[in-house]
């Protein structure tokens, strides 16, 4: 499962004006821990949580708005992947949300396909619905994965290392087209000014025309990969053609 928020990024383009989001941290005043962490835990526990987890944001973007992002992580029912024919996988979904102006203006269904042994992503469907000045406009698209990988059981923060590449398919009808690529990434970082460890996916496509866009959302960790009970979060939105947004909960 990555975190994709589709309908937040196709959200950011018709709501905002391009140019830079909210701010960054303070300073970094904590010294990072130097144990280890177990990253693999931390993706086992996004993709296939044992219970319900969800995180809200806030943020400001570039239009001086400010926007509250969710996300919801949770275990489906086994399924295929649409692309790849009748093996069945494991699924893991991530519902999203983002608000403006205390209006919705868009929501996601992120669900991955992945193996119930290595946790290795095998497909990922995304189905994304976003408000527009003529109504909602739904889009659904599908990654065919080309490599795939998990993290380590035991790596420092400050790490990271590629979960995926895939070509993204304009449907999820074997055959359709293909209208750009997608690298997610996984890393473990330090939050100094709050003194918290994240895990954190980012993803970044660029569709034929070159364009890009780039989501990188982080939650907060224990060393053993258990998902903090503080429930920290930060979610990162930027792209060629959008604006870029920063929202956390802390």
């Amino acid at each position: 499962m990555t975190m994709k928020m589709t309908a937040a990024l196709a959200a950011l383009s018709a709501a905002l004006l391009a140019g830079c989001g909210g701010g960054g941290d303070a300073g970094s005043p904590s010294t990072p821990p130097t144990g280890n962490f177990n990253a693999f835990a931390a993706w086992k526990n996004l993709v296939d949580p044992a219970a319900q987890r969800s995180w809200s944001v806030e943020g400001t973007g570039s239009d001086r708005i400010d926007y509250e992002l969710g996300l919801t992580v949770r275990s489906a029912a086994d399924a295929t992947f649409p692309l790849t024919g009748s093996t069945l996988y494991s699924v893991g979904v991530v519902a999203s949300s983002i608000d403006g102006n205390r209006q919705r203006l868009g929501v996601g269904l992120i669900e991955t396909f992945f193996d119930a042994t290595t946790y290795q992503v095998r497909g990922v469907r995304n189905t994304s619905t976003v408000q527009t000045g003529t109504g909602p406009v739904t889009y659904l698209t599908c990654d065919e994965i080309v490599t795939t990988a998990v993290p380590p059981t035991a790596t420092k923060v400050n790490t990271s290392g590629t979960l995926y590449t895939a070509n993204i398919r304009g449907s999820c009808v074997p055959g359709s087209a293909i209208v750009g690529t997608t690298t997610t990434t996984w890393s473990v970082e330090w939050d100094g000014f709050s003194a918290t460890s994240f895990f954190c996916l980012r993803s970044e496509e660029r569709d034929t025309n070159g364009d890009i866009t780039t989501e990188k959302d982080c939650v907060e960790i224990e060393a053993d990969g258990d998902l903090a009970t503080r429930g920290r979060a930060r979610i990162e939105l930027s792209g060629t053609n959008t604006a870029s947004l920063s929202a956390r909960n802390y």
